[in-house]
C-alpha cells in the first residue's frame, strides 16, 4: 500500500542519515552530491506524505494526554471530600495515591513493547477508555481498600498513554521539528494538571444528583462523585473520538518485531553487566530526580487537606494555587532547556542546583504564608523551580552515560521517579498521622535542601561525547 511505502522510505531515510554520520565512506560518498539530493527527495517525500494530517494528529496527542492527567488527578482534588464525606483516614488516602504509582510503574516496559506493535490511536483509546472506566468505577465505591485495587490497574492503563504520543511526534515530523512538537506535547501535563482541580470545583458547585441508580452506595455525597464522573465521561468521549480521527501509522514489520525480541533477549542476559557500568553522575541524577517526585506529588496528593488543615483556605483558593504551581512548571521546563543550552553551554548541572535553591527557599516559604496572594506566589515558584530540572533529567541522564546503555539509564530515572512518587503517598500520611500536618513543613524544605546539596556533584558533569572525546590520531589508527 501507498502508506506502507512512504513509511518505508521515511525509515530508510533514517537509517540512511544514521549511517552518513557513523560511517567514513558514506561520508566521503556525500560530497560526491548524490546523497544529499537523494536525501532532499525523501524528505519531500516525508512533508507530502505528513504534512497534510501531522498538526491535527499533534493537537490530538495534546489534548489526549491532558486527558490522561484529568482522570490521573480528579482523586486528589476530591481528597477533602473523602476524607469528611467517607471518614478516610490521611494513611488510606496516601495508600490511594502510592497504588497509582504502583501500577504506573508495573507498566513501563510492556507499554514500551506494545507502542511498537500497535497504532497510536488504539493504543491511546484503550489507555485512555480503560482509564475512565476505572475512574467511574472509584466514584461510585466507598471503601478503601477496593479503591486502592482499582487505582492501582487506573495507574496500570495509564502507562501506556505516553509510548504513542510521542510516536505521533517521531514519527509523524522531520527531525529539524521533532524537540518543538515534543516539548509542547509534553506541556499537556501541566495543562491536564491545572486544570483539573478547577473543573472539579466547577462541576462541585453545581450540585449534580449522582446519575448512577446502580451504585447504591453512592446515593450519598453524590457531589463530588459528580465530578468525577464528568472527567470519565470526557475521556470515554474523546477515547472515541481518538481512534477515528487519529491517522493510521505503520506498524513494526514482522521481521523487524523478530530482529527486536533477539535483541532484547541478548540484552536481558547482559543487563546486569550493563548496570555495573552506570557512572556516578547518572546515579545522582536519578536520586535527585526522585526527590523531584516526592515533592511534586506531595503537592499534588496533599495540597487541599495540608492548605485547608493548616493554612484555612477555601477549595477554590488551594485549587487556584495548583493552577499556578503548574503555570509556574510550565515556564521552568521551557527556562531550563534554553539555560542549559544556551548559558551554561550544555550543562545540565548548574540548572539541577539553582533549582534546588530556589526550591529549598520556595517551599519553605510555603510555611510562612498567610495570604491567598502569598499562597499564589509561593506555588508559582515552587513549581517554576521544580519542573525545570524534571523536565532535563530524563535528558541528562541519557548525555552522561555511555551510548550502549543510554537507553537503560533514561528507564532507571523513569523508575525511580515513580518510586518517589510512591514515598509522596502512604509513606508521607504516616509521617502526617503521628506528627500532624505541620510536620509537611518541616520535611518537604529538607528534601529540597537534600535536592539542591545532591546536584553540586553534577555541577560540572558533562555529557560522554563531550568527555570521550577520541584523538584524531586513535581515529586515524582505527581507520
Amino acid at each position: 500500500s501507498s502508506s506502507f511505502n512512504s513509511s518505508s522510505i521515511f525509515f530508510s531515510f533514517l537509517d540512511g542519515n544514521k549511517a552518513i554520520m557513523t560511517s567514513n565512506k558514506q561520508k566521503q560518498e556525500q560530497k560526491n552530491g548524490a546523497p544529499a539530493v537523494a536525501a532532499a527527495a525523501v524528505k519531500q517525500s516525508v512533508e507530502k506524505t505528513y504534512l497534510p494530517g501531522r498538526h491535527k494528529a499533534v493537537v490530538l496527542a495534546f489534548i489526549a494526554y491532558a486527558t490522561v492527567y484529568f482522570l490521573r488527578k480528579c482523586l486528589s482534588s476530591v481528597s477533602i471530600n473523602m476524607k469528611q464525606d467517607l471518614n478516610f483516614p490521611e494513611t488510606a488516602i496516601g495508600a490511594i495515591s502510592s497504588s497509582f504509582a504502583l501500577g504506573y510503574g508495573l507498566s513501563k516496559i510492556p507499554g514500551g513493547i506494545v507502542s511498537d506493535v500497535l497504532e497510536p490511536k488504539i493504543i491511546l483509546f484503550l489507555s485512555i477508555g480503560c482509564s475512565a472506566l476505572c475512574t467511574i468505577l472509584v466514584a461510585s465505591l466507598s471503601d478503601p481498600t477496593t479503591i486502592s485495587f482499582i487505582w492501582t490497574i487506573h495507574g496500570f492503563f495509564q502507562g501506556f498513554s505516553w509510548s504513542p504520543c510521542g510516536r505521533i511526534v517521531n514519527d509523524m515530523f522531520p527531525k529539524s521539528e521533532k524537540a518543538l512538537w515534543w516539548s509542547l506535547i509534553s506541556s499537556s501535563q501541566n495543562v491536564g494538571a491545572a486544570l483539573t482541580p478547577v473543573i472539579v470545583d466547577f462541576v462541585y458547585s453545581k450540585r449534580i444528583p449522582y446519575p448512577l441508580p446502580i451504585f447504591p452506595s453512592a446515593e450519598e455525597h453524590t457531589e463530588w462523585r459528580t465530578s468525577l464522573l464528568a472527567l470519565a465521561a470526557f475521556g470515554l468521549l474523546l477515547a472515541v473520538i481518538l481512534v477515528i480521527q487519529l491517522p493510521t501509522l505503520t506498524t513494526t514489520s514482522k521481521s523487524n518485531r523478530d530482529k527486536k525480541r533477539v535483541e532484547s533477549q541478548s540484552y536481558l542476559a547482559s543487563t546486569w553487566s550493563a548496570i555495573k557500568q552506570i557512572p556516578f553522575s547518572v546515579l545522582v541524577v536519578v536520586f535527585t530526580n526522585m526527590l523531584i517526585y516526592v515533592l511534586r506529588d506531595s503537592i499534588g496528593h496533599w495540597s487541599f487537606l495540608l492548605f485547608s488543615e493548616t493554612k484555612g483556605f477555601e477549595v477554590t483558593t488551594i485549587a487556584s494555587g495548583l493552577a499556578f504551581f503548574e503555570g509556574g512548571g510550565l515556564i521552568g521546563g521551557l527556562v531550563a532547556g534554553i539555560v542549559s543550552d544556551k548559558v551554561f553551554d550544555g550543562r545540565r548541572g548548574p540548572v539541577f542546583v539553582l533549582s534546588g535553591v530556589g526550591l529549598t527557599i520556595s517551599v519553605y516559604f510555603l510555611s510562612i504564608i498567610s495570604t491567598p496572594e502569598e499562597f499564589f506566589v509561593a506555588m508559582g515558584l515552587m513549581g517554576f523551580f521544580l519542573f525545570g530540572p524534571q523536565t532535563i533529567a530524563g535528558l541528562f541522564a541519557i548525555e552522561l552515560a555511555p551510548h550502549n546503555i543510554a537507553g537503560l539509564c533514561g528507564s532507571v530515572v523513569a523508575l525511580f521517579s515513580q518510586i518517589g512518587g510512591a514515598m509522596a503517598g502512604y509513606p508521607l500520611s504516616i509521617l502526617v498521622k503521628s506528627r500532624g500536618w505541620v510536620s509537611l513543613f518541616y520535611a518537604l524544605p529538607a528534601i529540597a535542601a537534600i535536592f539542591a546539596v545532591s546536584s553540586l556533584f553534577v555541577w560540572d558533569s558533562r555529557s560522554f561525547d563531550e568527555t570521550h572525546v577520541v584523538p584524531n590520531s586513535d581515529k586515524k589508527k582505527r581507520n
